[in-house]
């Protein structure tokens, strides 16, 4: 497992053969739950998660290795307004 803020993380895998899980969370962990906002959560997270993986995929992280994770909670709440 590596972490794709750390600098570096995205040529990790490629060069291990590690399948990559990433994982979309709003903010930094101490946080993220404070004030989570979106204008569209659906469309800003899918937004993000291929973002993420068109750039795993460009450093060499073979396609079929990534697994897409919205990261429910991980600075998400339940608040409909």
């Amino acid at each position: 497992m590596f972490m794709h803020r750390e600098p570096g993380a995205r040529r990790v895998g490629p060069k291990l053969k590690a399948g990559v899980c990433l994982m979309h969370m709003q903010g930094e962990p101490r946080t993220m739950q404070d004030s989570p906002a979106y204008n569209d959560v659906v469309a800003e997270v899918m937004e993000f998660l291929a973002h993420e993986r068109r750039a795993c995929i460009e450093a060499g992280c073979a396609s079929d290795a990534i697994a897409l994770d919205p990261g429910f909670g991980f600075g998400k709440t339940w608040s409909t307004t």
